[in-house]
C-alpha cells in the first residue's frame, strides 16, 4: 500500500472525527441530566466538589479540555478576572435583559465583560414547619421580620423547646447579605479593596454568636446525619437556606414532612445568595459552534422544554419569566402551598446587585468558615478576628494578578 495515501486517508479520517466532535460540557449534579444540552454536546458531569476541582486544574492551567464548564455562583470570584474566559458580552447582549440582574452582575468582570452567563439561582429563603408554629408560640410575621423579631421569636421557640434555624452559620451569611446595597461586592468596597471594618462584618458576627450562646440554633453543621435528622425530626421549626433545599427535602431528605414545610420570606430586608450556576466558556472554542448549545442552555431554542427539565429536576432557572410559568407540581406536590412563586420573586427582587471579586472564595472561607470558627468557640474576639481577616485578604490580594485586559 503506498504510504503516501495510507497517511492522507489517516489524516483524512481524523480531520472527519473532529468535524463530527460534539462541544464537550463539564456539568455537576443535576444539570448534567439536562437532555437539550446532551442533543448538541458531549456532557460529563460529577458531584459538586470532584466537579470543582478539576474544572480549577483545567481551567487554571489553561488546557482548554472543555468547551463549557458550568460553575457554583458562589465560585465565580476564582475564574473572573483572574484567567482568561471568552468574552461573552456580544452574545449574551440580545437576551441580558431576560434574566434577573443579580444574576447576570455575577458574571461581569472588572471591565465590564460578560464572561459568565446565568443559569440556576440560589436565592435565599426560609422553610418552616407549619405544624409546630402554634407549640413554638411564635408567628410566621415575627420569623420574616425584622432582625429584632427574628431573634425574639428564637428566645421564644427555644422556651418551648424548638430551634429557629439549623446553623447559626446561615444567619451570619443572610445578615450579611441582608445589609448590603446594589454595586457592592462581597467583602470589599468599590474600589476593590478589602475593608471588613465596615460595621455590619462586626454586627453579623455579633449576631451569629448571640445565636450561638444562647443556644437558639440547632448547630448542626450541613450534609451530615445530624443535619438531615433536623429536618425529619421536631424541633427544627424553621430554616434559612437556599431555594434549591426544596428538591432535597421532598425527594430524600424529609420525605416523610410532605406538607409540613411550607416557605416564607428571611428575616431582615433582603435576602441572600445560596450558590446557583452560571456557564464560563473555554477562551480557545469556537462560538459559532457552541452557539446552539448554549442557546438551549440559556433558554432560547425551545423553552417549553426548557422549563420542563428545570422542573423535572426541580431547579430554578434565573430567567425572569421562568418563575410564574412553573408547573404548580414544581412545589405543591410536597409543599401543598400555593404562593411560593410570589414568594420566590420577591426574595429575588429583593436581592442586593453584588458585584463578583477574585478573592471572593477566599474571603469567604475566612469569614464564613476559619475564623467563624474561632469565633463561636471563643478562640479569638471579633474584633482580632476582624482584624486577621483583612490583613489575610490584603496579603493575598498583593500577590494575585488580576488580570485587566482579558
Amino acid at each position: 500500500m503506498n504510504i503516501n495515501y495510507l497517511l492522507a486517508t489517516l489524516l483524512g479520517g481524523l480531520l472527519t472525527m473532529n468535524v463530527q466532535a460534539k462541544p464537550t460540557v463539564a456539568a455537576y449534579g443535576e444539570y448534567g441530566n439536562f437532555e437539550t444540552w446532551a442533543e448538541h454536546s458531549d456532557v460529563k458531569s460529577n458531584d459538586w466538589g470532584t466537579h470543582h476541582n478539576s474544572m480549577l486544574l483545567e481551567v487554571g492551567s489553561n488546557l482548554g479540555i472543555k468547551d463549557i464548564y458550568l460553575v457554583d455562583g458562589g465560585q465565580l470570584g476564582v475564574y473572573i478576572n483572574r484567567f482568561e474566559l471568552m468574552d461573552l458580552t456580544d452574545y449574551f447582549a440580545p437576551y441580558k435583559s431576560d434574566f434577573y440582574p443579580y444574576a447576570v452582575e455575577q458574571g461581569i468582570d472588572t471591565q465590564g465583560k460578560q464572561r459568565a452567563l446565568p443559569l440556576g439561582i440560589g436565592v435565599g429563603v426560609q422553610f418552616y414547619r407549619t405544624d409546630l408554629m402554634a407549640d413554638a408560640g411564635v408567628t410566621v410575621e415575627q420569623i420574616s421580620g425584622s432582625w429584632e423579631q427574628y431573634l425574639q421569636a428564637a428566645r421564644t421557640a427555644k422556651e418551648n423547646g424548638f430551634y429557629i434555624v439549623d446553623n447559626s452559620y446561615s444567619i451570619l451569611r443572610l445578615y450579611i447579605y441582608s445589609h448590603l446595597e446594589d454595586g457592592e461586592f462581597l467583602f470589599s468596597g468599590a474600589d476593590g479593596e478589602y475593608n471588613l471594618h465596615n460595621e455590619i462584618y462586626t454586627q453579623a458576627y455579633e449576631y451569629a454568636k448571640t445565636l450561638h450562646d444562647e443556644e437558639l440554633a440547632y448547630e448542626t453543621g450541613m450534609w451530615n446525619s445530624d443535619w438531615y435528622g433536623a429536618y425529619r425530626g421536631d424541633k427544627l421549626l424553621a430554616s434559612v437556606q437556599g431555594i434549591w433545599l426544596a428538591g432535597h427535602l421532598y425527594s430524600w431528605i424529609a420525605v416523610e414532612q410532605k406538607n409540613k414545610f411550607f416557605i416564607t420570606q428571611t428575616p431582615g430586608e433582603k435576602s441572600g445568595n445560596w450558590g446557583g450556576a452560571h456557564i464560563i466558556v473555554n477562551k480557545n472554542a469556537d462560538l459559532q459552534i457552541l452557539k446552539p448549545i448554549l442557546d438551549s442552555m440559556i433558554g432560547q431554542t425551545d423553552n417549553t422544554r426548557y422549563a420542563a427539565q428545570f422542573n423535572e429536576y426541580k431547579i430554578e432557572s434565573s430567567r425572569i419569566d421562568m418563575l410564574p410559568n412553573y408547573d404548580e407540581g414544581f412545589y405543591t406536590s410536597y409543599f401543598n402551598q400555593e404562593n411560593i412563586n410570589s414568594v420566590l420573586k420577591k426574595s429575588i427582587q429583593d436581592m442586593a446587585i453584588i458585584r463578583t471579586h477574585p478573592l471572593d472564595q477566599y474571603a469567604q472561607e475566612l469569614y464564613f468558615t476559619k475564623y467563624y470558627t474561632m469565633v463561636m468557640s471563643e478562640e479569638i474576639t471579633i474584633a482580632d478576628a476582624i482584624a486577621e481577616i483583612n490583613q489575610l485578604l490584603a496579603d493575598r490580594l498583593a500577590d494575585i494578578t488580576i488580570d485587566e485586559g482579558v
